[in-house]
């Protein structure tokens, strides 16, 4: 096993110091390659110069693939196949390569697939397995690569020691709703160093299969996404709401990473209207948390709105305003409407009603041709509906004078003979 971790590490120094040469860029004609066919002979397409470039050497049972901005698609089943995205001084940088049920499971190469370019897609159609006897993917060299799918495909990487391997500061890319797992059945998981990002469609699946925790950070792909992390056997220290979070999954345990839309917490509010009017919306009202709602309530002909209640507590303001708005909703809550039949008080009489002055320090009188009315009880209500203040209409005099002076300062409702009109103490 050392002397194939080894052979890795050389291999990869190979590919860093190629890094700088110049690339060899050929043709962008799609190819498609059915790895089973290769075996042992030699094999390459040269000749068909319009083919995005690959060349297969039996005695190392390796697949180059070897254009820039090559298109290539590998499919079928070869256990005896290790390939590369490079070779020599070539690069497939800005490659794209689609995995259609590509299966290399019992390859005893060192690496089942040398990604040895820069910006190199993996497109995934299918289930697909790499493995390779130190690790299934090794990056050598890139900034950044992308493995994506449109189609929910799936990708598992294992290796006797490394599922994936990243031996640059890179980041990784789990694009579209790419399914990808990795495993190992040695030491250690994953030896990379750079972050994998992953899109909101994404998951990344660890089977860790050694003795000790393996940590890995991974960083949401779409900056704007309010998306959040969701973890199954497997832990963070982070806010799921973070950008970038360090995954924990324990040995023995498969550990899954993906981002999901929260669902947002709802309450409910009840409203109801009794006899003589009617509330909109009614019924139970699932309202988001954090959210607004606001209720209207009509009195039929011959009715006036006489109570509206607020978790049991009436609150005269909606009663005047025929309206009420329940903000920032934080738990379930309950509106009841109650309508009275109206009193007989005419728009004339109620307009010859007389409350001043208003605002006040103290004193309110109160006249008016208003006693025809049975009911000669001034109410005087806060804000919420509590009653603060109660007196009589005079019987000798047209006048009653009312001293509020005990009251707070502030708005409050004054009820007398059916009518209700706001007054302000100061």
């Amino acid at each position: 096993m050392t002397n194939l971790k080894n052979n890795l590490r050389k291999v990869v120094a190979i590919a860093i110091c190629l890094a700088g040469t110049t690339m060899f860029v050929q043709a962008q004609t799609p190819v498609t390659i059915d790895v089973s066919t290769l075996g042992g002979t030699d094999a390459n397409n040269n000749a068909a110069s319009t083919e995005s470039n690959w060349q297969y050497n039996a005695s190392q049972k390796r697949l180059h693939l070897t254009s820039a901005n090559g298109n290539y698609t590998l499919t079928g089943t070869n256990a005896d196949l290790c390939f590369d995205l490079g070779s020599g001084t070539l690069f497939a940088t800005n490659a794209n390569v689609t995995f259609n049920g590509l299966n290399t499971k019992g390859v005893t190469t060192a690496v089942g697939c040398y990604l040895s370019a820069d910006s190199v897609t993996i497109t995934l159609i299918g289930d697909n397995y790499l493995e390779g006897d130190v690790a299934a993917f090794a990056i050598s060299y890139g900034n950044v690569n992308t493995i994506t799918s449109s189609s929910s495909g799936k990708l598992t990487a294992k290796g006797a020691s490394y599922g994936i391997a990243n031996n640059t500061a890179a980041n990784f890319i789990i694009d579209g709703n790419a399914n990808v797992s990795v495993g190992s059945t040695s030491n250690v998981l994953l030896n990379f160093t750079g972050t994998i990002k992953m899109s909101d469609a994404a998951q990344f699946t660890i089977a860790n299969n050694t003795n000790s925790i393996t940590v890995q950070n991974f960083e949401k792909y779409i900056t704007a996404s309010t998306y959040e992390w969701k973890l199954t056997n497997a832990t963070t220290t982070n806010p799921l709401t973070d950008s970038i979070i360090s995954v924990s999954v324990a040995p023995g345990q498969t550990g899954t990473v993906e981002r999901v839309n929260p669902v947002p917490i709802t309450y409910t509010i009840t409203a109801t209207a009794g006899t003589g009017g009617s509330i909109s919306p009614s019924g139970n009202i699932s309202v988001n948390v954090g959210t607004d709602q606001t209720f209207t309530f009509t009195a039929n002909s011959g009715y006036q709105i006489d109570q509206v209640l607020i978790d049991n507590l009436n609150n005269f303001p909606a009663v005047a305003a025929g309206t009420y708005t329940f903000t920032n909703v934080q738990a379930n809550h309950k509106i009841e409407v109650y309508f009275a039949p109206s009193t007989g008080i005419s728009e004339v009489t109620a307009e010859k009603m007389t409350i001043y002055p208003n605002p006040t320090s103290g004193q309110l009188r109160v006249s008016g041709d208003i006693w025809d009315s049975g009911d000669r009880e001034i109410r005087i209500y806060n804000v919420v509906g509590q009653v603060v203040f109660t007196s009589q209409l005079s019987k000798l005099s047209p006048e009653t004078t009312i001293d509020i002076s005990h009251l707070a300062n502030g708005l409050y409702f004054l009820k007398v003979g059916g009518k209700m009109v706001k007054i302000v103490k100061e």
